[in-house]
């Protein structure tokens, strides 16, 4: 995959202890020395310093504070497996995670009300926009919303959007429900263990680089209540082998099949009337 960019702009501050310190200084014992040992890391994560982090050493992220978790706070970290943020926390600005390669899980507690999108990208490899804040966590499997969150909700190890019923991260055990409506930009990429994916009659739209390296999709079913599909939806899904487009998909976008190189029928409506070049 080609990374847009890669910075890390935390203050971090590490913390290397050994036991015999830890013992002699008697201004730890409430603190419990397990806890002190862990924190290999800690620091600010916002640009007024309101938000804090620790990363302890089995790759636990615990955020906590009040205010923004700042952009490219996170980006490209590969240390960190799981993420904890704790109420008070509002906004996970762009790029704040993306990258994170060994990511497993995340916990958004009920005050998060803005999740924002990383990127639009419009140069000669890309095309369209990336809504997924979790774009390049490929290992992300598990993630939770707090059921007190009145903007966002996980249903089915996913983040939907719940006014609008998009989904903007999805992972490779999500299965589809009927509150989904629109399937965000990016949200299934890098799903690379998804083999089989059924798109319920909800869903009218999906977006831009939807399925974009999900290389272990061979089998999608699209319900014939979508209308739109975007750019370079499928692209680089190696293992695709059938695609059939709903009859009120009247247009296809560039590079919708790019890289799809084991695709050999796709079944194409009557009435489409147009089919974007590269």
């Amino acid at each position: 995959m080609r990374k847009i960019s890669k910075y890390f702009y935390c203050t971090a501050l590490s913390v290397s202890l050994s036991m015999s310190v830890i013992s002699s200084v008697p201004v730890f014992a409430d603190m419990g020395v397990s806890e002190v040992e862990n924190t290999i890391k800690s620091g600010t994560c916002s640009s007024d310093g309101k938000v804090l982090y620790e990363i302890k050493d089995e790759g636990t992220l615990h955020i906590y504070g009040e205010g923004s978790i700042q952009e490219n706070a996170f980006e490209g970290n590969s240390e960190i497996k799981n993420v904890i943020i704790d109420e008070g926390i509002t906004t996970i600005e762009a790029n704040a995670f993306t990258y994170c390669e060994n990511l497993i899980s995340i916990q958004i507690p009920s005050t998060v009300t803005e999740i924002k999108a990383p990127a639009i990208l419009t140069d000669g490899f890309w095309y369209g926009k990336i809504g997924n804040p979790f774009w390049g966590c490929k290992n992300l499997a598990q993630i939770n919303v707090s059921d007190a969150n009145t903007v966002y909700n996980s249903d089915n190890n996913t983040i939907i959007k719940t006014s609008e019923g998009i989904v903007i991260t999805a992972t490779d055990v999500t299965e589809l429900s009927d509150n989904v409506k629109i399937i965000g930009s990016a949200a299934f990429s890098d799903c690379t263990q998804i083999e089989k994916i059924i798109i319920p009659d909800s869903v009218t739209e999906i977006e831009d680089n939807a399925f974009y390296n999900c290389s272990g999709l061979k089998e999608i079913t699209i319900s014939e209540n979508v209308q739109k599909i975007g750019q370079q939806a499928f692209r680089d899904c190696k293992n695709l082998e059938t695609v059939t487009i709903p009859k009120k998909v009247t247009k296809l976008s560039s590079g919708i099949f790019k890289g799809c190189s084991k695709l050999g029928s796709v079944k194409l409506p009557d009435d489409l009337e147009t089919i974007d070049s590269e």
